[in-house]
């Protein structure tokens, strides 16, 4: 099989921004992924255990040095931008994700928007119980599913995960052809 890159276009608006990339290239650094950003317009970038800020003519200083595909972020833009790149996809269906119990910052690894029912539907019944994105929520209900306004989860996105056991899945394609 022959892997072929995919066009990344992620908008910010002035704030905060929770995102996640479903796309990776050689060099995940924070100076590299964002440095389509003009200067000064991203401020303070956070991961669930690390944190970076912006120093103009010197870049990103901080403990949290590179993306992964594992994790949501959240950045903080002065003013509204986006990032451009063109990478790999992440391979989903090999891709495990390691969730502990309590919050989980989840960043999204399909290249298609999915059900929250489909996408999360390998993670254990009752082992998640609340997820979150920036603008929505959802609650588990053991025996029906996740409801709430947040229904679909999409590429790019991030999420906050409430896992009551610690559990590892891989997001469910449901059926779809595996991106390679």
């Amino acid at each position: 099989n022959i892997s072929t890159g995919v066009d990344v276009i992620v908008d910010f608006v002035s704030g905060w921004n929770w995102f996640s990339l479903n796309a990776y290239i050689e060099d995940m650094s924070l100076n590299s992924v964002l440095s389509t950003l003009d200067e000064g317009s991203a401020t303070y970038i956070k991961s669930q255990s690390a944190f970076a800020d912006y120093y103009n003519g010197y870049g990103w200083f901080g403990q949290l040095n590179n993306i992964n595909n594992l994790e949501m972020y959240k950045l903080n833009m002065a003013s509204s931008e986006s990032i451009e790149f063109t990478g790999m996809p992440v391979d989903v269906a090999s891709t495990v994700i390691p969730l502990s119990s309590g919050w989980n910052w989840l960043g999204y690894t399909p290249q298609v928007s999915l059900g929250i029912n489909v996408a999360l539907s390998n993670i254990g019944p009752g082992n998640a119980s609340y997820i979150k994105s920036q603008a929505a929520f959802a609650d588990y209900y053991y025996g029906y599913g996740w409801f709430g306004q947040l229904s679909t989860m999409e590429p790019f996105g991030g999420y906050q995960l409430f896992m009551e056991n610690s559990d590892e899945f891989i997001y469910n394609l449901g059926g779809m052809a595996r991106i390679v």
